[in-house]
C-alpha cells in the first residue's frame, strides 16, 4: 500500500483538504484504513508517517496490523439452526458527513458455515460509522421470508433486533 500511497501523492491525487483539518483527503483515506507508522498506541497520532502500516515491534511492515479481538464470528445458519456454506459476507461502512467520502465496502467469502473470523475494524467513536453487514447464500436469502413476516406483522415491524452498544463514555 505504500506503493499505492506514494503514487497517488505523487500525482497530486486526494490532494485536497475538503473539511480543513489539516490533513489532506489521501491522507485521510490512508489513515481512516490503518496505513500509518504507528507508535503503538493503535491510533493515528500527528507526525506518524502516512502511506505504511508500522509499528514499533515491526518498524518497516508495510500492510495494516491485526487489531486484537476486533473481529466478527460469524455463524451461517438456515431458518431450521442447520448450518449453510458457500455463503459471502458484504460489508458496508458508512460514516456520518462530512466524513463520508471515507465509505467503503467490501466482500468477504465464507470458508465455512460455522466459525468464520471476519475482522471489522472500524474508526473511534471521533469519526462515527456504521457498518451494514449482508450475507448472500447459495439458494436464496431471507427476503420471501422477510416479506412474508412484513404481511403477517401484528406489531408493526418484521423482527425484532437487539444491539449491545458500550455507552461508558
Amino acid at each position: 500500500m505504500k506503493d499505492v500511497y506514494d503514487t497517488l501523492k505523487a500525482a497530486g491525487i486526494g490532494s485536497g483538504n475538503s473539511d480543513s483539518d489539516g490533513y489532506s483527503n489521501l491522507d485521510e483515506l490512508f489513515i481512516a484504513h490503518g496505513f500509518f507508522a504507528d507508535n503503538g498506541n493503535q491510533r493515528y497520532d500527528p507526525g506518524e508517517e502516512v502511506g505504511r502500516a508500522a509499528y514499533p515491534a515491526k518498524p518497516d511492515r508495510r500492510n495494516t496490523p491485526d487489531i486484537p479481538g476486533a473481529y466478527l464470528l460469524v455463524k451461517i445458519e438456515n431458518k431450521n439452526g442447520s448450518p449453510v456454506s458457500g455463503c459471502t459476507l458484504t460489508i458496508n461502512v458508512e460514516y456520518e458527513p462530512p466524513n463520508d467520502y471515507h465509505n467503503y465496502s467490501y466482500e468477504v467469502e465464507l470458508a465455512q458455515a460455522t466459525g468464520n473470523m471476519v475482522g471489522l475494524g472500524l474508526s473511534p467513536a471521533s469519526r462515527p460509522a456504521t457498518a451494514r453487514i449482508i450475507a448472500k447464500c447459495p439458494g436464496g436469502g431471507v427476503s420471501q421470508e422477510y416479506w412474508a413476516k412484513v404481511e403477517a406483522s401484528t406489531t408493526g415491524y418484521a423482527e425484532e433486533v437487539t444491539f449491545e452498544v458500550d455507552d461508558s463514555h
